[in-house]
């Protein structure tokens, strides 16, 4: 198959108008003697799985200034027991430390394991059009580490982009680093956020990846106060929030309702009205924190775009089982 591969590779590529690469469930460099066959400085498009080092992550970065949408995953070395030679003669143009120059890339998708966060973070990206940025921990390759917050923050400093749309999946944030995050410069323009932890079941899998980011600090300074009218400091453009998984501080759910419900009614300060709130899983095990279920069916039944039926359902429930304990009440006492 590397034979049969490497040799429609080599011909796809040669085509004069070649310019997007996907390649999934294996590795391009097991099958390639000569990585620099693809003309990567020509590609706009560039999806690839299962490298081994960030170090190939950060050159190809390099190699292809044109890049308009990019999604990579690096599993680590460890995890694919590759001999360490596979990846390594790739090498960007400029040496390490110079800052990698992506004037068109408008989207970013990166599965890392936890340990090479800080590596990341060291290389400088000039991103200017950078408008949707994905970031996910792969806790298969390890336990996620301490939150780099610093170094993430000068990162997107450098790189000089505002955010429309951030997916944080698994980084291990704490909830002081999440707060911190979201006052950051570059999510000012933040219109789509979701954020994924793991489940209460998924948690007994891998106990040092359960973190529960959103603080009930954090959601106090999302909810919209006085009106509207420039009440709301942090991230004043939202439209759509998806929460996946055991990411809300315990007991958060009642603060959660109420920003929903502020943002609902009043927008996100500038008049930006939340039109999508999803909290999927959150019905697992005895996880069932959605604050109060008649503002959330209030919500819905005036427009808010659930996206899922998890919570609809979980709010269906909750909310009749109210009902079932008020009657039970009513039926115990004695007249």
């Amino acid at each position: 198959m590397t034979r049969e591969l490497t040799s429609a590779l080599q011909h796809l590529t040669s085509a004069p108008t070649f310019s997007s690469l996907a390649v999934a469930g294996i590795s391009i460099f097991r099958c390639l003697d000569d990585p620099y066959c693809i003309p990567w400085a020509g590609l706009t498009e560039l999806t690839l799985n299962n490298l081994s080092y960030i170090s190939t992550c950060l050159a190809l970065l390099a190699l292809c200034p044109l890049l308009e949408r990019c999604t990579i995953s690096v599993d680590g070395a460890a995890f694919h027991r590759l001999d360490p030679s596979t990846e390594q003669h790739v090498r960007p143009h400029q040496p390490p430390g110079h800052t990698i120059a992506q004037p068109r890339l408008a989207a970013l998708a990166l599965t890392l394991s936890g340990d090479v966060l800080p590596a990341l973070f060291a290389a400088p990206l000039h991103a200017p059009a950078l408008c949707s940025l994905t970031l996910s921990i792969n806790l298969l390759s390890g336990p996620t580490p301490t939150w780099p917050h610093a170094a993430f923050a000068a990162w997107l400093t450098r790189a000089q982009c505002t955010l429309e749309r951030i997916t944080l999946r698994r980084t291990g944030m704490q909830g002081s680093e999440f707060y911190s995050c979201l006052a950051l410069p570059a999510f000012t323009g933040v219109r789509e956020l979701t954020v994924q932890e793991l489940t209460p079941r998924e948690a007994g899998w891998f106990p040092a990846g359960s973190v529960e980011c959103i603080s009930r600090d954090a959601l106090a300074a999302l909810t919209v106060r006085g009106g509207g009218e420039g009440g709301c400091v942090l991230l004043p453009k939202l439209e759509v929030l998806v929460l996946q998984g055991w990411c809300v501080e315990g007991g958060g759910g009642a603060a959660l309702v109420e920003m929903v419900r502020s943002r609902r009614r009043a927008g996100g300060g500038g008049g930006v009205q939340l039109r999508k709130f999803s909290w999927s899983r959150m019905a697992d095990y005895d996880y069932l924190d959605i604050g109060d279920p008649c503002t959330l069916k209030m919500l819905m039944e005036g427009g808010l775009d659930t996206g899922e039926k998890n919570l609809a359902a979980a709010v269906n429930v909750d909310f009749c089982s109210d009902i079932c304990v008020s009657l039970w009440d009513l039926i115990s006492t004695p007249f």
